[in-house]
């Protein structure tokens, strides 16, 4: 034919051709013959094809002629009414016979139904360019049948060559409209029970080390409308390659709506609320999908000689997964390879006021400009923080003139959170009540620096921003490692030049996203009706409670562990007091009211005591998992106050006998010194372990009889203090005679630049410190 090509001719040689997407989607169908992924069957109308189109219907002129009138992209009135005259005369010009004669020929031999389903979509030749994407620039159509609606539908698509956006975007990178062609994709629909979206990396960090899949019922296009907050799974591709099941995170969204394919077009339906709280994926689609990813990936970067990270859309049906679309990913592929490593600082005593998912690793301050639409939103002022429900292409030339996004709906797969990263700023999707709440004028900061999670902050606060050169810094004398507590801040961690990980703390991990005492998961069935409810609306994307608290911890562990893998990582066992205990939901049911709990059931006492045993079973049933399952064998044992050689004993015949000392590589597993008894006792120690951590706080504070969080006794309270520096000093001396490492984890070698050179000049094996902490210990040579 002379103005088709079938999917399964082209190549990414043909980009010219057929664009960018179509031309993907033809190196898809090359790479299907070779592996496991499948692809729509399809044709494209080639660029010959469109040039033919114009030429027929005298349509350049008039392009031409409208084009002339936009003097300024940001004229958002002068570009809306061109873009709208050019597409008007387009849909009514005719599509020549013998095009016609061919798309028609080639639709009713994609199966020779009549009425078959398909997906249209747009492909511009100069779309996905190395400097930008802008997703959406053109229109694509999904569950279209019959030749009249076909042909409908394509004239559509290549008017949408001339959407606000796509003209705007051609000025802006200089790109000469007649340069420009489209080519539309015809594609068998896929009737998709849940499809989404997956990278190969980590889009808000960069981190390149996971696959990272967003998933919903019915068609994806719910994701990018963000009217779903989907599933979110992470996998490590490295791990995942060795033959282990990596995955690090399983986040189950809400998925309200679905948007379902029909044989009449497309409709949403509300899902059953049961249906609602489960994954979407099974763990080994999850995988499945997650290797596909990644022979894609590898596919591109061999034909472009370099590392390319792709943007990929799928969808499964009938069990199968189907890749409808892959591009390379544009916002960290345009970045320079550097050693900047920039962070934010945001000062403050107030509460937010909004919360929501955070876009663009920032902190940034601004006026608050509300509007529910584009009209409204041209009268924008720049370097406005744009505040509405949620964007579509149609906003992008508003977008670009903003500081920052904040929409009441999405999620990080969205309009909004897609495009900002695109234009390198932050966003906050998914606050729910964000049109609401603020009010147009109002000063604000937004704080999109501390992990997953953002927040929005009344009137401007201290932001402090930092960027280090890394290949600057010196070399320490001894390794620094990281103190983490929160997963989702892992991936950006990793760019510090550290060592590993010195101290990983699984109590927030139980705190944040498990929040119920385990052993309330354990005597689940055996609890009251409310408790049970309770407990049932949290746990209900997993088979059981147990199960729940095992995957859960066992997800977030790994992904710290992979962030830093293949360093070390010490993860220590929950080192909750009793009444931190009691806090989470059903803690009341097995935890007193201890006088002082500071001095109570904490540490090693607690794992082997009756009454939380079995909880500790599910704490090391977790480390296994990420280990053994996972393939993390970075990860090392962690056990606080571990008080005498008694003590340390009975813990190490736990272990043994709950099989986590007969995992291979073998488990290394570290005590924390903690209490004067411990500093004295090393050596009795040493028998049971691989090494030691000092914890700098607690060992202050029962040396001192100082109760570290009574403000009345904050003046007492001091790490620096002759005894307990002669504490440290011998539990260093005594761990080295005994062939053991020995560090310190605690709080006060990120705080006192005399007491880590102190540290050092006494043969302390490591430093582990927070991570504000880091860059400013390797840029004053004179604590290190």
């Amino acid at each position: 034919m002379k103005y088709i090509q079938m999917l399964s001719e082209l190549t990414l040689n043909d980009l010219a051709l057929v664009g960018g997407k179509n031309a993907s989607l033809g190196q898809l169908v090359q790479l299907e013959k070779l592996s496991s992924i499948k692809v729509p069957a399809g044709f494209a109308t080639t660029s010959t094809a469109y040039w033919y189109f114009l030429t027929y219907n005298k349509l350049q002129p008039i392009i031409h002629h409208e084009l002339k009138t936009i003097k300024d992209t940001q004229d958002t009135t002068a570009l809306i009414a061109a873009s709208k005259k050019i597409r008007s005369r387009m849909e009514r010009a005719r599509i020549p016979p013998d095009l016609s004669t061919e798309i028609i020929q080639s639709y009713r031999a994609l199966d020779n139904k009549k009425n078959t389903l398909v997906a249209l979509r747009s492909s511009a030749t100069a779309e996905d360019l190395p400097t930008a994407s802008f997703a959406g620039q053109h229109e694509s159509f999904l569950c279209i049948s019959g030749t009249k609606n076909v042909l409908h539908h394509w004239l559509r698509c290549v008017s949408s060559l001339y959407t606000p956006r796509a003209i705007a975007y051609r000025m802006l990178n200089h790109i000469a409209h007649e340069h420009v062609t489209l080519s539309v994709g015809v594609q068998h629909m896929v009737r998709a029970q849940c499809a989404g979206v997956a990278f190969t990396l980590d889009t808000e960090s960069g981190f390149d080390g996971v696959v990272s899949i967003s998933a919903t019922y019915g068609l994806g296009e719910t994701l990018v409308q963000g009217s779903v907050n989907p599933d979110e799974y992470y996998v490590h591709k490295e791990r995942l390659d060795a033959g282990f099941k990596p995955i690090l995170t399983k986040i189950c969204g809400s998925k309200k709506i679905m948007l379902a394919p029909t044989s009449s077009g497309m409709k949403h339906t509300r899902v059953l609320a049961q249906k609602q709280k489960k994954f979407c994926l099974s763990n080994q689609q999850i995988l499945e999908l997650a290797r596909q990813c990644m022979i894609i990936e590898k596919k591109y970067s061999a034909l472009n000689n370099a590392q390319t990270p792709m943007d990929i859309e799928w969808a499964l049906s009938n069990r199968t997964l189907f890749i409808l679309q892959a591009r390379p990913e544009t916002v960290h592929a345009r970045q320079k390879s550097c050693t900047d490593y920039t962070s934010y600082h945001v000062t403050h005593n107030k509460s937010a006021i909004l919360t929501g998912q955070a876009i663009g690793q920032q902190a940034v301050q601004g006026t608050v400009f509300v509007s529910t639409n584009v009209q409204q939103a041209i009268h924008m002022p720049d370097g406005a923080i744009l505040v509405t429900d949620m964007t579509n292409p149609d906003w992008v030339p508003i977008m670009k003139r903003a500081t920052a996004i904040v929409t009441n709906s999405g999620s990080r797969t969205c309009h909004a959170a897609i495009v900002s990263r695109e234009l390198g700023i932050p966003a906050l999707v998914g606050t729910q009540h964000a049109t609401r709440d603020l009010k147009t004028g109002q000063q604000i900061t937004i704080d999109c620096s501390t992990g997953s999670i953002g927040a929005l902050y009344r009137g401007h606060l201290n932001i402090k921003r930092s960027i280090v050169r890394l290949d600057k810094l010196q070399k320490p004398p001894v390794p620094i490692m990281l103190n983490i507590g929160i997963p989702s801040q892992a991936f950006s961690l990793a760019a510090l030049p550290v060592s590993g990980v010195g101290l990983a703390r699984t109590e927030f991990i139980i705190a944040h996203d498990i929040h119920v005492h385990p052993q309330a998961l354990i005597d689940y069935k055996k609890l009251p009706r409310a408790l049970k409810k309770k407990i049932l609306e949290i746990t209900a994307a997993y088979q059981t409670p147990t199960e729940f608290f095992v995957s859960v911890l066992a997800q977030q562990i790994a992904m710290i562990a992979a962030a830093f893998w293949p360093k070390p990582v010490l993860v220590r066992i929950s080192d909750f007091k009793s009444n931190e205990y009691r806090n989470l939901v059903g803690g009341e049911l097995y935890e007193d009211s201890e006088q002082n709990p500071m001095l109570g059931k904490r540490g090693a006492f607690r794992y082997y005591g009756t009454a939380y045993k079995h909880a500790f079973e599910l704490e090391c049933a977790a480390l296994a998992r990420a280990r053994d399952i996972k393939g993390f064998d970075n990860i090392q044992l962690m056990v606080p106050m571990v008080r005498n050689a008694q003590e340390a004993q009975i813990i190490q015949q736990l272990l043994k006998k709950i099989g986590l000392l007969q995992s291979k590589p073998r488990l290394q597993v570290v005590f924390m010194c903690e209490t004067p008894a411990a500093a004295l006792q090393i050596k009795q120690l040493a028998r049971f372990c691989d090494g030691f951590s000092i914890g700098s706080n607690d060992l202050a504070q029962f040396t001192l009889a100082v109760d570290r969080e009574d403000s009345l006794l904050a003046k007492y309270f001091s790490e620096q203090d002759p005894a307990v520096l002669e504490l440290i000093k011998h539990a260093i001396q005594q761990a080295h005679k005994a062939k053991k490492t020995i560090g310190i984890c605690g709080q006060a070698p990120s705080d006192l630049p005399a007491f880590r050179t102190w540290l050092i000049k006494n043969h302390i094996d490591y430093v582990s410190l927070n991570a504000d902490a880091v860059i400013p210990a390797l840029q004053n040579s004179r604590s290190l």
